[in-house]
């Protein structure tokens, strides 16, 4: 899932640091594809934003709207089993 929303956050969360408001958004679940066995962590996600912003699905995602963007995942092998990925922060342009 990546989370998007309009209000930057600092929060510590799940060992990392969240960095969207809880007034967020999510988009459909993800698989990253990586290998079952051995686990060493070759998958990745990604994101087609034109696409979702195209779509109308969201109107608040208008021309000149900041975003603060990122991905929240599932990770059974992980500490907290949750992990969020850096932050990303930016702008729509027409």
């Amino acid at each position: 899932t990546i989370a998007n929303g309009f209000v930057p956050q600092h929060t510590p969360t799940f060992g990392r640091w969240r960095c969207v408001a809880v007034s967020l958004r999510r988009t459909p679940n993800q698989v990253s594809g990586g290998n079952l066995a051995p686990t060493d962590c070759a998958g990745s996600y990604g994101y087609e934003f034109d696409a979702r912003i195209a779509s109308g699905v969201d109107p608040a995602l208008v021309s000149g709207r900041t975003v603060w963007a990122q991905y929240w995942t599932r990770d059974p092998q992980a500490s907290f089993t949750t992990g969020l990925s850096d932050g990303l922060t930016f702008t729509i342009r027409p």
